[in-house]
């Protein structure tokens, strides 16, 4: 019991770094719609829908190949993903009837398989190759994992990355989505394959990414060899 104690602590003890762009004002959305949620919703059922978002925007992507409008769906699951996702763990805490160690276990493994659901649908679109959506979903599963592995090691739980988390990502996807309904994007051939530019801009935050998760390794390693020095 009491190593399962201090397990716990552990976990309720953890800092949440959250310095994204729109997190001020959506801190406020959430805790206003969960004032209002109605006493029968709970933060299982709202981790549910955002899984069902996820998957609305899978068919959305893929279902696309058929007929462009089928990316209003994909638009439709962004935003459900965002209200199930983002509003489950606030719900736990304004009712305080979180469980630290489930919601923490069960929330963040619903995340990834939701980041792979939708990089498949992705890539199964007529928008993007297939090997570039892959690219993309292993440099946001890198940043993933370095994530919890920093957690682990120091107790902080970083949820934003120069200013940018899950929600502007889901915005910045929502306004792609848009972009490519509307403009018929040019096709260019590049190291004898066939790309659209889309494909090529998509390698840009890849890059980025996977960059980003270098220095960030690095500098994280550096300062906790540092720490482990002055402890002896």
């Amino acid at each position: 019991m009491a190593a399962q104690s201090e397990e716990t602590s552990k976990i309720l003890d953890m800092k949440r770094e959250n310095h994204t762009l729109l997190g001020v004002w959506e801190k406020k959305v959430l805790l206003f719609l969960a004032s209002r949620l109605p006493a029968w919703m709970t933060p299982n059922i709202l981790t549910t829908i955002g899984m069902a978002g996820s998957l609305l925007v899978f068919f959305g992507y893929w279902f696309s190949t058929y007929n462009e409008n089928f990316l209003w769906m994909a638009c439709l699951g962004w935003i459900i993903n965002w209200y199930g996702d983002s509003l489950d763990g606030s719900l736990a805490r304004y009712r305080n009837i979180e469980k630290p160690r489930f919601g923490f276990y069960i929330d963040h493994h619903c995340d990834t398989l939701s980041v792979w659901i939708i990089g498949m649908g992705f890539g199964l679109s007529p928008y993007v190759r297939f090997d570039v959506a892959l690219l993309l979903l292993i440099a946001y599963l890198l940043m993933s994992i370095q994530t919890y592995i920093l957690t682990c090691s120091t107790g902080i739980f970083r949820i934003s990355y120069a200013k940018l988390g899950a929600t502007e990502f889901r915005l910045i996807a929502i306004l792609i989505t848009i972009f490519i309904y509307f403009v018929k994007l040019p096709q260019i051939t590049l190291l004898n394959n066939i790309w659209s530019v889309l494909d090529v801009l998509i390698l840009i935050p890849f890059g980025i990414m996977v960059l980003l998760f270098i220095v960030t390794v690095c500098r994280n390693a550096v300062r906790l060899y540092r720490a482990d020095n002055h402890q002896h």
